[in-house]
């Protein structure tokens, strides 16, 4: 990154803070969906799962800001008309955290760690990849379209 233009460096750290803030406005709707969840069926709810409400907002918080980031450092590549590989990923990348970090948090459902991680990846796999994919399928349908007449170049 170091022998990258000013500019390109700008766009990247902008990226990532826009991936962050999108990570954590996702946090915090959730965690409030869990905060409902917990008012209305009391703190046994997540007890059952073997978690405390208390690591499911901190995942929230954690897996969302980091997927977030992640999702905003390839957002530049994503944009590249033809590569799909970078969507891909994007998407994975933002939902990875989440599944690894709930499947740890639940692993004592699973005969054993690995198994509660493997889990988790392939959950990202599945969930990423179509995410990632649909972003980017937006972004080209979104660039096709004609700007508004009254729209001006900034």
């Amino acid at each position: 990154m170091s022998s990258a233009p000013p500019a390109v460096r700008k766009d990247l750290r902008k990226s990532i803070r826009s991936g962050l803030r999108t990570g954590l406005v996702l946090a915090t709707l959730f965690s409030v969906l869990v905060t409902v969840q917990r008012m209305l069926m009391g703190a046994a709810a997540f007890a059952r799962l073997g978690i405390r409400w208390e690591e499911v907002v901190a995942l929230y918080y954690v897996a969302f800001s980091l997927g977030g980031s992640a999702y905003g450092a390839l957002l530049p590549l994503r944009r590249a008309r033809a590569f799909d590989l970078a969507a891909m990923t994007s998407g994975v990348l933002f939902v990875a955290p989440m599944y690894l970090g709930a499947a740890v948090l639940m692993s004592r459902l699973f005969p054993s760690l690995r198994v509660a991680v493997t889990g988790g990846i392939v959950a990202a796999l599945f969930v990423g990849v179509p995410l990632g994919l649909f972003w980017w399928d937006t972004d080209r349908e979104r660039e096709a379209r004609p700007p508004p007449a009254d729209s001006s170049e900034k």
